[in-house]
């Protein structure tokens, strides 16, 4: 049995059955034997103390890089995802990645471990920081493509994820504690509190593990303000099935109405979804630029006022902070300003700030809301 997407970052599991057919659950593409769910079949293992070998290659298994098959046995990621691809009949790319190291905007250096892993919406491929053996948190990072991905294309991606989330800090240790930083924004990773019997979540921010009574603390710096807060998937999805018309938002009402995935030998998910492609997301078509342009600058005359036009519409617009790329080098875009008729970027980099020209940013993945405003401006520049 193939786990769904969200299955991919728990390390050690159990599975169904891996069958050789089977029904597709709906809106998902997940094969289901006739007994069960999958949600009933999975359960979180650790076995820190038991020598276990893969029941394929006899590889010994660490208790973070095993899957448990029922009916089957144990299994390394990469004999689970040859058995996974065999049955459901398409080329997955098992190419292993090395490990990366990966410095962060203060300079601290994070070393990170690649997995792929065949899961029922396409090619998962995660990150988990190294950290010591009893040591909690640590930076995660995930992406999903399509079923018939190459690795190193899905790995360039997930790299360039990975500094684009080292590029910003939302915590910082202060004479008074832990503080959020100047930015004023928390986003971190939900997990699960062991000493509150699940009772209550903890929280990784920037790699470090707060509790719910941390987060409390930070918090109370901003007494009588207002807390906007938004729950997202951590996993980022660039292809396969789920891209471009997310299966769970097509019907909302009703989910068994949702058509299943189906997988065909030698045909790229990618090139299905565009044939159901509705509407261009990124980059933005000339048309969407052009009438992006002609919105900002239709009351403005020369070159000046419609610079500082597209400034008006950025402000309004576009998000920040956000995590950029200047000439390869990780920095964070805190502020867009007017410098000579052009739109320049104020950044910080290492504590450093630095102006940047708007047109030489390198805009994250995945870009900021309002980045189409970006790209507007990208356009409207090179036609000066």
């Amino acid at each position: 049995m193939v786990p769904r997407r969200g299955a991919a970052r728990h390390p050690t599991r159990s599975v169904g059955a891996l069958p050789a057919s089977g029904r597709r659950d709906h809106g998902r593409g997940v094969p289901r034997e006739a007994g069960g769910t999958l949600g009933e079949a999975m359960r979180h293992e650790d076995r820190d103390h038991e020598r276990r070998r893969c029941g394929l290659c006899g590889k010994i298994l660490r208790p973070d890089d095993s899957i448990t098959v029922a009916e089957v046995g144990e299994r390394c990621y990469r004999c689970f995802n040859e058995e996974s691809a065999d049955c459901l009949g398409i080329e997955f790319d098992n190419t292993p990645i090395a490990p990366i190291t990966v410095t962060a905007v203060d300079g601290v250096q994070h070393r990170f471990e690649i997995r792929s892993m065949l899961v029922g919406t396409g090619h998962a491929m995660s990150a988990r920081e190294v950290r010591n053996r009893d040591a909690r948190g640590g930076y995660r990072f995930e992406i999903l493509g399509d079923f018939q991905a190459e690795a190193q294309n899905l790995f360039k991606l997930l790299r360039e994820r990975i500094r684009q989330g080292l590029s910003v800090r939302h915590v910082q240790r202060t004479e008074h504690g832990w503080q959020l930083t100047e930015a004023h924004r928390l986003s971190g990773v939900i997990d699960s509190d062991a000493e509150s019997e699940g009772a209550l979540p903890l929280l990784i921010v920037d790699g470090q593990t707060f509790t719910w009574d941390q987060i409390g603390r930070m918090l109370m710096t901003f007494e009588g303000f207002t807390l906007n807060a938004t729950v997202e998937d951590t996993i980022e999805v660039v292809g396969g099935p789920l891209a471009d018309c997310r299966l769970e938002s097509q019907t909302p009402h009703d989910p068994a109405a949702v058509p299943a995935a189906v997988v065909r030998p030698g045909v790229s998910n990618r090139d299905a979804a565009k044939r159901q492609r509705t509407a261009r997301s990124w980059p933005p078509s000339p048309g969407r630029l052009d009438a992006l342009i002609e919105e900002a600058t239709v009351d403005a005359y020369g070159e000046s006022e419609q610079a500082t036009a597209f400034l008006t519409m950025l402000d309004e617009y576009l998000a920040l902070p956000f995590g950029a790329t200047v000439l390869g080098e990780a920095t964070v875009v805190e502020k867009i300003d007017l410098s000579a008729d052009e739109l320049i970027a104020i950044c910080r980099r290492r504590g450093k700030r630095q102006k940047v020209r708007l047109v030489d940013l390198v805009l994250p993945v995945p870009r900021p809301k309002g980045a189409e405003w970006v790209a507007a401006y990208h356009r409207w520049s090179r036609r000066r």
